[in-house]
């Protein structure tokens, strides 16, 4: 299976001096794109989840030539269309960042490009998320922990969920290990 790495603060990728964590991409005056130190060649996709101007994520495609995931807070059609316009190669809607919360799905009815559905999804809801709007890939971390630990029931439960749904909508049949993509499988916690 391949992995993508997020790009949080710029800092963790390269000396790890304060001095490179100026900006995540909101000040066009100092776009920071990190002096990667690992190979490139190891790391399918890059993922940027804060405030990246399109400036940002146009500069880290072009320096790495890897594809992009591009996390957006999304609260209105609107804002779910607008997020459509990114240079990024994936989207990711999400309710906030890391809050566990969940928003309105019906936001993203109008929404033409595949994209990654984030925040608030658990073995009780993935299912209705996935049969409401499709998702080419959902996100969990805190839907499946226990006390901040990663619960190996709660994963068993939520991989359930989600072969379910998947089967219920025709994406995958009772014989089937799972659905996957170019970059591995799709619907996988990011913690395993």
């Amino acid at each position: 299976m391949q992995w993508g790495i997020g790009i949080y603060p710029a800092y963790a990728l390269t000396d790890g001096s304060e001095e490179h964590n100026t900006s995540s991409g909101t000040d066009d005056s100092a776009v920071l794109v990190p002096e990667f130190n690992f190979d490139l060649k190891t790391v399918p996709m890059l993922f940027v989840h804060g405030d990246e101007d399109e400036g940002y994520v146009r500069e880290v495609k072009e320096r790495t030539g890897l594809p992009v995931i591009k996390a957006f807070k999304v609260i209105t059609k609107e804002e779910a269309e607008e997020a459509e316009k990114t240079c990024a190669d994936y989207l990711m809607f999400d309710a906030g960042a890391g809050e566990g919360k969940t928003f309105d799905w019906d936001v993203l009815s109008g929404v033409k490009r595949p994209f990654i559905l984030a925040g608030g999804l658990d073995a009780d809801n993935v299912g209705e998320a996935i049969r409401r709007i499709h998702p080419m890939a959902v996100d969990v971390s805190s839907g499946i922990e226990t006390d901040g630990v990663k619960d190996e029931t709660k994963m068993q439960r939520f991989i359930e969920a989600v072969r379910k749904a998947d089967r219920e909508c025709g994406i995958m049949s009772d014989n089937s290990h799972g659905r996957f993509g170019e970059y591995g499988g799709q619907y996988i916690p990011e913690t395993l």
